[in-house]
């Protein structure tokens, strides 16, 4: 959306008639869900009545306080994601052909607010000093956290949150196992990648599916970094949303929504003839034959889902919020839930996250 004075008006406009809505089921009070978070300036308060959760949600560009019904403790996250760490030494040489676009691109970058130029491991360390001054209670890093699986990288990613000594989940993204120009599958390079150079950032043995409770929240971690879920990770989820807690999805890539339509995970065109960036990244074309079954089958669940309460995603690199309201499912809403997308921690962004009860 353009930060035009007009486009500013009619937000003005478009909030004030959303606070005379009356009430309506499911729907307590909305205010506009469809804008990149970077446009607003001001709180946005949003409140779903769903068949287990009443849910109030209230945010700015990289905050996030979400109330629910019977939540019995509070509980602050910090949410970061694509941050893009690039280190590296003598180790990392037999990888430079496949590894030097993407070093060169997150060089150096400049912090969305001041313009000031810094290295992204610096970036990490200040938004990880941040959450030991915020109190965080958890982390979660969803995807994109380094470059490429440089070992350097890595270990210096847990260095810097073994520093601050605060719990976190991970979840991988797509240039976090991706070498340019390396032979093989997307699965298979995620596969081997993971399971080499990625698993210290791992709590866990489950790289690609896995579940922590924190103050009775269940956060939900679903590798999708391929822009597909597997039948077993379906399975998986499937299996979370029969425990009766507040659910929190994790995931690199977003939903593609009736609000935002980007080619993202679950777009019901996603496929070869829309892969733009294939050549670029040196890499196989998505396949021909499109989304997997248990791809749209997820994403369905995901709507349907009464416990889940927020996804929490990253990858395009920007901040907004909507509705969930699968592309793919014109007529399925989620009853409690909405996707928050942060900003690219490679650039300071990130979301402070506050669950409270109702």
């Amino acid at each position: 959306m353009k930060n035009t004075e007009s486009s500013k008006m009619q937000l003005t406009r478009r909030a004030l008639l959303t606070r005379t809505l009356p009430q309506s089921a499911g729907l307590l009070f909305m205010s506009p869900l469809v804008q990149a978070a970077s446009d607003l300036k001001d709180t946005h308060t949003c409140w779903l009545k769903g068949p287990k959760w009443t849910v109030q949600h209230s945010w700015t560009d990289a905050t996030a306080r979400i109330e629910i019904q019977r939540l019995q403790h509070k509980l602050k996250v910090l949410h970061l994601s694509d941050t893009h760490v690039t280190c590296s030494d003598e180790t990392d040489l037999p990888f430079k052909q496949y590894s030097a676009r993407m070093d060169r691109a997150y060089e150096r970058t400049r912090h969305y607010q001041t313009g000031v130029s810094s290295v992204p491991i610096e970036y990490l360390r200040r938004l990880l000093q941040f959450a030991q001054g915020e109190k965080v209670d958890f982390i979660v890093l969803t995807g994109d956290i380094v470059n490429n699986p440089s070992r350097t990288s890595v270990s210096a990613v847990r260095r810097e949150l073994e520093n601050v000594n605060i719990p976190y989940a991970y979840v991988a993204g797509n240039h976090d196992w991706h070498y340019e120009g390396m032979t093989g599958t997307a699965d298979q390079l995620r596969e081997t990648w993971r399971k080499n150079h990625l698993r210290p950032l791992f709590h866990t043995d489950a790289l690609s599916h896995y579940a922590v409770v924190k103050a009775g929240i269940n956060f939900i971690a679903i590798d999708n970094s391929t822009y597909q879920v597997t039948e077993q990770q379906l399975r998986f989820f499937q299996a979370q949303m029969g425990l009766n807690l507040p659910a929190v999805l994790l995931m690199h890539i977003p939903l593609s929504l009736g609000s935002f339509p980007s080619l993202q995970c679950g777009h019901p065109n996603w496929g070869s003839q829309r892969d733009r960036n294939y050549k670029i990244e040196r890499r196989q074309r998505w396949p021909e034959t499109g989304n997997l079954k248990s791809t749209l089958d997820f994403v369905r669940q995901v709507g349907r889902s009464d416990n889940l309460i927020a996804l929490l995603c990253g990858h395009i690199h920007s901040a907004r919020v909507d509705r969930v309201q699968p592309l793919a499912f014109p007529g399925i809403t989620s009853a409690s839930a909405l996707q928050y997308t942060t900003r690219a921690g490679a650039v300071g962004g990130h979301r402070l996250v506050t669950f409270a009860g109702v």
